[in-house]
């Protein structure tokens, strides 16, 4: 997104909505959403594979809040 844009989206209330999608979007580059399910439920019995899903998913947060909200942060 354009500064103009990310300007707008957050004047009409878009951007939390827009934020969200794009997490979503790059999560489904990695794991299908079966695959994100069978992830969490599996939390205590695959610690490893958890972990690497969670590492991705803050990644792909912390993308989405600069692209949509031009800046850094968690969320």
């Amino acid at each position: 997104m354009t500064k103009t844009e990310r300007k707008l989206a957050k004047l009409n209330g878009t951007a939390e909505k827009e934020y969200g999608a794009l997490v979503t979007r790059k999560l489904r580059t990695r794991y299908s959403l079966s695959e994100e399910l069978a992830t969490l439920r599996k939390r205590e019995s695959d610690p490893d594979a958890f972990a690497a899903y969670n590492a991705f998913a803050e990644e792909c947060k912390r993308e989405a809040r600069v692209e949509v909200f031009g800046e850094e942060g968690d969320v």
